[in-house]
């Protein structure tokens, strides 16, 4: 290797005084040269190198304390890259930081990292933790929830109460004949919607069914919409959204076990329910829920694909796939046409 000479400032032990100095550096040996005389000799591998910051002065420390400080960090960079020496590697990672190539493939490798875990990382971790939470939390999520719907939505229900109590008792003689319920304890509540028909559950079992919907439906077709509500609350959809929208409160939670973020998850419930809907996978397993309960009740599924064609028909819109503004579940003609076939194998049996 070619003699390499760096020029700086020595510092000794302890002490805050500096010297020009020089530093030689022939093959795997260096001499420390002051005021012309070589006050040190040694092993270039016995010195340790600071990492290479921008143009920030570099350091070279001596076993015994001594520092030797230089601006020369191109020389540095040269001796590290000859003698191979351990310190190498971080002149490297200076030499990626620096390339504008790198950067720029650095930011979009992020950018798809970022994609890949709000695409596919964060519904996997939302679902993990939607069935990790016990039911008694859910159950304190969705009585905050209701009383902040309820506070600025919801009217109260002008649905006779001889009415409300007939349907509360078919639901609940239903749920007697359900295996699958999820442990969730599960409540009707009647509201006024100002005029629309709809139904959603929250995620504690709590399920809210408004007086157009009643006065849309017959008896079945709204047994069948209950029964869908509570699909959503057995796979815990409404839950899973709500995590999503406060990932890192949830993050807390899980981590370590601090239910202290339930007033968190209460208000993105409440959101949640204000402003989403359901994915399409959500939707489409809470009516298998719905259809392989009305068959298992001896109940025919065409009553659930009426039900969805009334809800079309109020939005005009049973060919989109877009959804109502307060609807969290959209009546598509995929979902009645589902039905409907599940409803001529019913018959047919």
């Amino acid at each position: 290797m070619q003699e390499i000479l760096i020029k700086g400032y020595c510092y000794p032990p302890n002490s805050s005084d500096r010297k020009r100095s020089e530093l030689v550096f022939t093959h795997d040996s260096y001499e420390l040269i002051i005021e012309s005389v070589v006050v040190k000799t040694g092993n270039l591998h016995d010195l340790k190198f600071s990492d290479r910051i921008g143009s920030i002065n570099r350091k070279v420390f001596f076993p015994s304390g001594t520092q030797f400080e230089t601006p020369d960090n191109d020389s540095i960079d040269e001796l590290l890259g000859n003698t191979r020496h351990k310190n190498h590697s971080a002149s490297a990672v200076n030499r990626l930081e620096s390339s504008w190539t790198m950067a720029i493939a650095a930011v979009f490798c992020t950018g798809l990292l970022v994609a890949g875990f709000f695409k596919f990382g964060l519904p996997a971790a939302a679902n993990y933790a939607a069935h990790k939470i016990p039911v008694s939390a859910s159950e304190n999520i969705s009585e905050g929830t209701l009383e902040l719907l309820s506070g600025f939505l919801f009217d109260e229900s002008k649905v006779a109460e001889n009415k409300q109590a007939e349907i509360t008792s078919r639901f609940e003689r239903y749920l007697a004949l359900i295996s699958n319920t999820g442990g969730f304890t599960y409540t009707l509540h009647f509201f006024d919607m100002k005029g629309i028909a709809n139904a959603f559950a929250l995620p504690g079992g709590d399920i809210v069914v408004t007086d157009a919907l009643v006065e849309l439906t017959t008896d079945l077709e709204l047994d069948s919409i209950l029964f869908h509500e509570i699909g959503h609350v057995v796979e815990r959809h409404g839950l899973e959204s709500v995590i999503k929208a406060s990932t890192m409160a949830v993050i807390v939670t899980v981590a370590l076990g601090d239910l202290s973020t339930v007033a968190e998850l209460t208000t993105g419930s409440a959101t949640f329910m204000l402003q989403s809907s359901y994915s399409r996978e959500a939707e489409s397993e809470a009516d298998d829920y719905s259809l392989l309960l009305m068959e298992q009740l001896e109940i025919d599924p065409i009553h659930f694909a009426t039900a969805m064609r009334k809800l079309s028909s109020q939005s005009g819109r049973v060919d989109k796939e877009e959804k109502n503004y307060f609807s969290s579940h959209p009546a598509t003609g995929s979902r009645i046409e589902k039905a409907e076939q599940r409803s001529k194998a019913f018959n047919s049996r």
